[in-house]
């Protein structure tokens, strides 16, 4: 039976095609203790020695390579390696010259004199020393930029200087302004960082925006505290400013000094809009400005006149000034008698303040009506709207209060001949 095994190379018998080899004569003991003769290579047209490259390049020269189940070194010397229908076969060798190395297929002296015009390695002296805080604007440059030139292809809506977003945190809303973090302590529990959380800035409508240009810097969020720099911005004190002299009820209710003649009103955290001193100072110095253009004498002058039906103010009556920008706001909530009123509502009247200050010129709107606690005397101004039409005689009736609500914002005034009149607070003044 025959065998179908695949002979193995190294029990192959030789072929017509391949010549009997002789076997190498053992070498002598002075010939094996001497080094064996380098390899030779072969690069284009040139050939150097495995033994020169390796020792003054630190190349590796490999070589040939051995084959699976047999000796590679008997099928080259003899030049040829049997297969198994009987044809010959080149041996097998690998170069040992890099692809990729254009250096190495010169000759020795053009590769040394390419070694030799290499630059030298740079120093840190010398890297430090390189300006690298142009290279972007050189970049630019080079692509056709120049100074003031918007980048991009739009050249109309562009920008001009670059800009640097800013990192929205995890989990935050839209338009919702990030808080200061949390870090953890030894303990285990999370305690609020030291450093405050940041104010987005904002563009010329007030819309928030999240990138800075290059020279911009965010600003830390405030937070409301005593001493701080406000602006109200709903309520009855809108417009006006102030500063911060107390927090009440776990920070929900201020009290705030005004800026404009220095009274404590009591005002809404949700009512204020926290300011920088830059800020304040900028806003104070436009309202005073303002305030030396316009003075109280000229308010009259940008006032229509009132109707005689329209008409509340009489002499003798204690009233509040609610006017925001009256001489700046300067007499802000302070109450003042009537003194005298002209034609057209506009009145005179007498700050209650230590100076005693005179004010000409103040319109009926820069006024409210004051209501004196029980038993105060009081003048009706105004027919209560249940009794329009039928009781007008009772304008500018004397009459004294019985009964005070202020939730209703209602009064009870008995007037002559004992009547009881139920009235608003704005259908009746105190008498001063």
């Amino acid at each position: 039976m025959q065998s179908d095994r695949r002979p193995s190379p190294s029990k192959a018998k030789p072929t017509a095609a391949s010549s009997p080899t002789k076997a190498p004569p053992s070498p002598s003991r002075d010939a094996a203790a001497a080094p064996p003769p380098p390899e030779t290579v072969v690069y284009g047209e040139s050939e150097f020695t495995g033994g020169d490259i390796a020792g003054k390049y630190g190349l590796l020269v490999k070589g040939t390579k051995r084959r699976r189940g047999g000796d590679a070194t008997a099928a080259t010397e003899s030049g040829a390696a049997a297969t198994k229908d009987g044809d010959s076969e080149e041996p097998y060798e690998i170069s040992t010259a890099p692809r990729d190395a254009p250096l190495l297929t010169k000759g020795r002296g053009e590769l040394e004199e390419a070694i030799q015009d290499l630059p030298e390695h740079c120093s840190m002296e010398d890297y430090e020393a390189k300006p690298i805080a142009d290279f972007g604007v050189a970049m630019l440059r080079s692509m056709g930029w120049s100074e003031g030139q918007a980048i991009g292809r739009n050249q109309k809506n562009g920008l001009v200087k670059p800009i640097q977003y800013i990192p929205r945190p995890s989990l935050l809303g839209l338009g919702a302004q990030p808080t200061p973090d949390y870090v953890p302590t030894a303990s285990g529990k999370r305690r609020r960082a030291d450093a405050p959380a940041y104010e987005l800035p904002t563009d010329a409508n007030g819309k928030v925006r999240h990138y800075v240009t290059v020279d911009e810097k965010l600003e830390a969020r405030r937070v409301l505290a005593v001493g701080g720099y406000i602006l109200v911005t709903h309520g009855r004190h809108a417009g006006m400013l102030g500063v911060v002299r107390e927090l009440m009820h776990h920070k929900e209710l201020a009290r705030v000094e005004l800026a404009a003649n220095g009274d404590l009103v009591k005002v809404d955290a949700r009512d204020l809009k926290l300011l920088s001193p830059a800020e304040y100072d900028a806003e104070a110095a436009k309202r005073e400005a303002k305030a030396k253009q316009h003075p109280a004498a000229s308010s009259s002058s940008s006032t229509s006149i009132l109707s005689p039906g329209d008409i509340w103010v009489r002499p003798n009556l204690r009233v509040r000034i609610v006017s925001k920008s009256l001489a700046g706001g300067k007499y802000y909530e302070r109450k003042a008698r009537i003194v005298d009123v002209l034609p057209g509502g506009v009145s005179v009247v007498e700050v209650e303040d230590s100076r005693r200050s005179l004010l000409e010129g103040v319109p009926q709107k820069a006024l409210e009506t004051t209501v004196p606690s029980i038993d105060g005397l009081v003048r009706v101004v105004r027919v209560p709207r249940k009794l329009r039409g039928d009781r007008d005689d009772l304008l500018g009736v004397r009459g004294q209060i019985i009964d005070k609500d202020k939730k209703r914002e209602e009064v009870v005034v008995r007037v002559e001949d004992d009547e009881v009149v139920v009235c608003g607070f704005d259908d009746v003044c105190a008498i001063a």
